[in-house]
């Protein structure tokens, strides 16, 4: 599925930068648990602690409702939540990973770490922000999207 905002035009995908609705919430006690779970594992590897960002979380939870409606953990419009990020945050790179199904912060961090890919990006030296959200859908599975920039 490619989103509305999201269309190929002659082999050049073009998209017009759909505004980020901003969600008032706090961050709950899972998210602050998953932000000190990986910033603890990056300290044990000698990295940077990264700061939480709330445009970050933000854009992260609006990702999770897209999910919770797929059904499925996807990075499906990645390249709109790059664009939302650089026009909230003004940055060059941002990271992704996602999880579904896990209880625990701790947890979440295992399965990133043994996906390649997301290893990569929770251990990478490029990220100084974060944004976070973790939420549930109606059969109680927790969705996790975790967003990193420079």
């Amino acid at each position: 599925m490619i989103f509305d905002c999201f269309k190929k035009h002659k082999g050049k995908e073009t998209f017009k930068t759909p505004k980020v609705e901003i969600v008032k919430r706090g961050l709950t006690d899972i998210e602050l648990s998953i932000f000190s779970e990986v910033n603890r594992h990056r300290e044990g590897m000698k990295l940077r602690s990264l700061i939480s960002n709330l445009h970050l979380s933000n854009v992260a939870y609006h990702h999770n409702q897209f999910m919770i409606r797929k059904g499925n953990a996807t990075h499906e419009g990645f390249p709109v939540r790059l664009a939302q990020t650089k026009e909230l945050c003004q940055n060059d790179w941002m990271g992704e990973v996602l999880a579904k199904g896990y209880s625990t912060p701790k947890g979440v961090l295992k399965g990133w770490l043994k996906s390649k890919s997301h290893k990569y990006i929770v251990e990478s030296e490029m990220p100084v922000f974060f944004g976070c959200s973790a939420i549930y859908d109606k059969k109680g599975k927790m969705y996790v999207t975790l967003l990193f920039i420079d």
